[in-house]
């Protein structure tokens, strides 16, 4: 019986942790093996909006939840974006009415964290069309910044740039959180 409850523990031990690796939701590593990982500093930004009227009025769900649910929502957790968006669409209903609320989350993408274009802003103080911190760039040495940055960018702008490199949007826009 000794045995059979060691190998039960060692056994959630080791397959609790591999949920992660077989789940689709990568910013959630919460009993995964990843000590070292990236996700851990993503920073998220989530902005619910109130589209009943046919309108976008944006949502403060910071300020009808705790804020350590509201650091939970900038770490993109699905369940506590469910969550709050059960609570919220329930409230609305029962007033009457169909509520249509949307999200959009916002991540830093984990896999290009330290590249110059993701780092920072993209203040371009001498109005080149190269982002300042490119001239700081170690791994750049030996290139000018301005080649530096359309080795990492092409010909799109910084702006443009930045948001197909290192942003990611890991939940669609356009669906309606009360359905």
């Amino acid at each position: 019986m000794r045995y059979a409850f060691i190998a039960a523990f060692l056994a959630v031990q080791v397959l609790l942790p591999l949920r992660y690796y077989a789940g689709e939701d990568r910013f959630d590593e919460r009993f995964a093996w990843r000590m070292f990982s990236n996700v851990r500093v993503v920073a998220c930004q989530t902005r619910f909006t109130d589209a009943s009227d046919g309108g976008a009025t944006p949502v403060r769900a910071s300020a009808e939840i705790h804020e350590v649910w509201t650091s939970l929502l900038n770490r993109a957790r699905r369940s506590v974006i469910d969550g709050f968006a059960r609570k919220w669409c329930s409230e609305r209903s029962a007033g009457g009415g169909q509520p249509v609320l949307h999200v959009d989350v916002t991540c830093q993408n984990p896999e290009t964290l330290g590249q110059t274009i993701c780092r920072g802003t993209t203040t371009d103080a001498n109005a080149d069309g190269v982002p300042d911190l490119f001239g700081t760039d170690r791994r750049c040495a030996g290139k000018s910044a301005a080649d530096c940055f359309r080795a990492a960018c092409g010909e799109q702008t910084a702006a443009a740039c930045r948001e197909a490199l290192c942003m990611v949007r890991p939940i669609a826009v356009e669906e309606n959180l009360c359905d």
